[in-house]
């Protein structure tokens, strides 16, 4: 048994010595250096977003501008339909008050209702 005990001894030993030599910190945790592989694109990103941002915004803008537009043009060629319906109805009564001669009636009625034939087309469009 003492055989034994004498092969045993310097196996404990380097089993003890190197565990201790493993798990000792003596110089407390230490911190690793990792390379960030995404450093390099990172500005590139952030462009494209910015970039991607901006033009979203500026589309909606257009967008916004281009309905106001059409709005308003819209309203003023309701406007101007209404506005020759009341030259339509003024002739009318010029006619019937006796300003007007029937040949000089005709041209301006024809007139009116041309111009107001290309205002309704208008308005159909949109």
């Amino acid at each position: 048994m003492r055989s034994t005990f004498k092969l045993l001894l310097p196996a404990a030993w380097w089993a003890a010595s190197t565990a201790t030599t493993l798990f000792a910190q003596e110089e407390g945790p230490k911190s690793a250096t990792v390379p960030n592989s995404m450093g390099i694109h990172t500005w590139f990103i952030i462009l494209a977003v910015g970039g991607l941002l901006m033009w979203c915004i500026s589309y909606s803008l257009q967008m916004q501008k281009e309905a106001q537009a059409r709005k308003k043009g819209r309203e003023s060629l309701v406007r101007l339909k209404e506005q020759l319906l009341d030259d339509v109805a003024a002739l009318e009564e010029r006619k019937e008050a006796g300003e007007v001669t029937e040949s000089k009636y005709n041209k301006e009625l024809k007139e009116l209702k041309t111009k107001l034939s290309r205002v309704i087309e208008q308005l159909g469009a949109r």
